[in-house]
């Protein structure tokens, strides 16, 4: 997925769970929950995250490896969570890793969801950089509106 489809679809993930977890609305925390989103693909050189930050793992690791795993989310998590005190503030980030975990595993190539295990291989049906990617965005979009206006059904 392209970092945009992420971040659509990892909004689409925090408007659900804020409806049945509020506390998540600090600003720490969605802060971290976004670039949780965005963070798995520091493993790849060409990522938006890799080119920002000029990240040294993306030359040098695997793509769709360690970082698109649960064991990745739980570190995060738990670092967040040791340094910052916060148990929300690491479910923020952990739960940012584990959205663009999600994303991933709706495109063809699909991801790995345990790096010890190597399995489940979840695989989708979304191309990346084709047109199912912006349809795909487009019901996402349309889904975020709903909620936010209200008319969704939860």
């Amino acid at each position: 997925m392209k970092y945009y489809s992420h971040l659509i679809f990892g909004f689409l993930l925090y408007s659900i769970l804020l409806k049945f977890f509020p506390v998540l609305i600090k600003p720490g925390v969605y802060i971290l929950y976004f670039l949780g989103v965005l963070l798995p693909d520091i493993d790849h050189p060409k990522s938006f995250i890799s080119r920002e930050t000029t990240s040294f793992i993306g030359k040098h690791v695997k793509h769709r490896g360690f970082t698109h795993s649960i064991e990745f989310a739980l570190i995060c998590m738990f670092v967040v969570y040791f340094v910052s005190g916060s148990i929300i503030y690491g479910l923020g980030l952990g739960l940012g890793v584990l959205a663009h975990i999600l994303g991933d595993a709706l495109t063809v190539t699909g991801v790995k969801m345990s790096y010890i295990l190597g399995k489940p291989h979840i695989r989708g049906f979304v191309r990346t950089g084709h047109l199912s990617e912006y349809v795909m965005d487009g019901v996402f979009i349309f889904l975020i509106l709903l909620i936010w206006s209200g008319k969704f059904f939860f």
